[in-house]
């Protein structure tokens, strides 16, 4: 079975061209993405208010209830990730 060389490099090639045009990102969305992040980071030293739309707070959508299901499993699992993380996770 004879392979023929060119379609081969021609496919690498694309792809190759794909990759690195993915890995560059215009100016204008670089500059969006820090907009929200910078919002995010905002809103993370805000207290938890609920739910609000333009008509204000919108209370009593989901109530906080027991369901008897221990959340200590839960508790352990996200302890044990989080020490698995260096400083650089752990401030973002």
């Amino acid at each position: 079975m004879k392979i023929r060389i060119l379609p081969v490099i021609v496919c690498l090639a694309s792809m190759l061209i794909g990759i690195s045009a993915q890995a560059q990102y215009p100016q204008n969305l670089l500059n969006q993405k820090r907009t929200f992040n910078q919002m995010g980071a905002d809103a993370i030293g805000d207290p938890y208010v609920g739910l609000t739309t333009s008509d204000g707070l919108r209370t009593g959508l989901f109530p906080i209830r027991s369901t008897g299901v221990s959340t200590a499993p839960i508790v352990a699992a996200a302890e044990q990730f989080l020490a698995t993380l260096d400083d650089v996770h752990l401030s973002r």
